[in-house]
């Protein structure tokens, strides 16, 4: 893929005393470990905005938004980077 976008959002907990982490941090997380450089994305809400956009990026997120505009100027910013007819992108 060239893009993963994604909610922050958090799920609800399965187990007690299980991981508060949000999908996105999950998401990051996994996707890291195995190496997948895939550029995401993280759309949030405004709660909590300055704590969760730290913890995204420090996860290898490439931007973390919460309005549509700067959504969509992001995607735009990325694709300027990225040579899409690269057959190994």
């Amino acid at each position: 893929y060239h893009l993963l976008i994604t909610h922050w959002g958090h799920q609800k907990p399965m187990v007690q005393n299980s991981s508060p982490d949000s999908n996105a941090q999950i998401l990051l997380r996994h996707i890291r470990h195995e190496g997948i450089e895939t550029p995401v994305i993280v759309f949030a809400s405004h709660e909590h905005v300055n704590e969760n956009r730290r913890e995204a990026f420090k996860l290898g997120a490439f931007d973390f938004l919460f309005d549509w505009k700067p959504l969509f100027l992001s995607i735009e910013r990325l694709f300027g980077e990225i040579n899409l007819t690269d057959p190994t992108v």
